[in-house]
Parts: C-alpha cells; sequence; structure tokens
C-alpha cells in the first residue's frame, strides 16, 4: 500500500512540475513589459524597408524618412524604425526617448523560430555612442527577457548614464542572445540610431 501512495503522489508531482517548467521557462515577471503578440506579416506596426543584406542572413535598416521629433521641456522623443535582422529573429528601435537626461529605447523583438529567445539586459547589453560613450542598459528595464516562439514583444531599455551633450548616434548590441537551435545568432546591434536634439 506505501509504495502505491508513492507512485501516486510521484505521478502528481510530476505532472505538477511538467506543466509549471515550462511555464515559467516562457513567462517574465517584469510588470511592466508589454503583452506578446503572434507575429504577422501584416501587422501596421512592421516595416518591410531594408536597406542591405549581410550574406543573406541578415539586414539592417532604418525607416528615417518618417521620424519625428517632440520635446517637452527637457523630455525629447524621435521615432524611427531602426532595425537588425538575423535569421529569423528581427529587433527594432521604434522610438527614442530623452527623460530628465537618460535615454529609453522602445524596442520590439520578433522571433520568427520555432524556440523561445532569451535577451537577458543583465548579461552584455550595451548602447555606444558616436562620441564614443559606452552605457548599459538597466536590468531593471521593463522588456520582457523571453520571447516566445513565433511571437513578438515591446519594451523599453533603459540606459545606465546621462546622455552625453555631442551625440548624435546610437547603436544598441544585445551580445547574449540565446536561442536553442544550432546556427541561430547570438548577438544583434542595431546602429545608426538617431539621438533627438
Amino acid at each position: 500500500m506505501r509504495a502505491v501512495w508513492i507512485t501516486v503522489i510521484g505521478g502528481i508531482m510530476a505532472a505538477v512540475l511538467g506543466a509549471l517548467i515550462p511555464w515559467l521557462y516562457t513567462h517574465d515577471a517584469k510588470p511592466h513589459a508589454q503583452p506578446e503578440v503572434p507575429v504577422s506579416p501584416t501587422d501596421p506596426g512592421d516595416s518591410n524597408s531594408s536597406t542591405g543584406q549581410d550574406g543573406g542572413d541578415s539586414s539592417s535598416g532604418q525607416d528615417g524618412g518618417g521620424a519625428t521629433a517632440s520635446q517637452v521641456s527637457n523630455n525629447k522623443t524621435l521615432k524611427g524604425n531602426w532595425f537588425q535582422q538575423r535569421g529569423s529573429l528581427k529587433v527594432t528601435v521604434k522610438e527614442v526617448e530623452i527623460e530628465a537626461g537618460l535615454i529609453l529605447l522602445h524596442v520590439r523583438v520578433d522571433n520568427g523560430y520555432t524556440k523561445a529567445i532569451h535577451i537577458p539586459l543583465y548579461i552584455e547589453c550595451v548602447v555606444n555612442d558616436d562620441t564614443g560613450h559606452t552605457y548599459q542598459c538597466d536590468p531593471d528595464s521593463p522588456f520582457p527577457g523571453t520571447v516566445p516562439a513565433g511571437r513578438f514583444v515591446n519594451g523599453v531599455i533603459q540606459l545606465d548614464d546621462f546622455v552625453q551633450p555631442e551625440a548624435r548616434l546610437l547603436s544598441l548590441s544585445l551580445n547574449q542572445i540565446w536561442i536553442p537551435i544550432p546556427g541561430a545568432p547570438d548577438n544583434v546591434t542595431v546602429d545608426d540610431i538617431k539621438v533627438p536634439n
């Protein structure tokens, strides 16, 4: 009888853990992250413009023609469409905001892979400006660390330092991306992001 109870309890624990572990793996606990939504080729927020190819594996671009700047007191905002695509991963900076002197990057990450992508901001997430200054990404930014397979997420990456007054361009480098698929990219850099002035 004791062996039967141990078997029953073991089966219940296996079922609970079997459901809980994948759920924890794909859900982010950050309260400010926007909900994930399916990747759709007809999404009006998506742009099909690309200005470069890198061996067929990556494309990058900027759609700065529609960029607009606005300024309220010391806060400045510039909307645009700066992106880099590597394989089935696309990272797009949709807006650059300077709030109280700190830079906020509004970022969309599209995952066309069949597995979840993990992008931890606390490891190798940096931004460089055209003056040579390097900023670290704040790991407490409202940015979802996981992008489920076939979906996209939006988030904000806050930088740890005040913007340099002479800075005009930024490069966002996500240098530690985890995609459990052989040959998938492990980093991506979005270049030529304009700083609102």
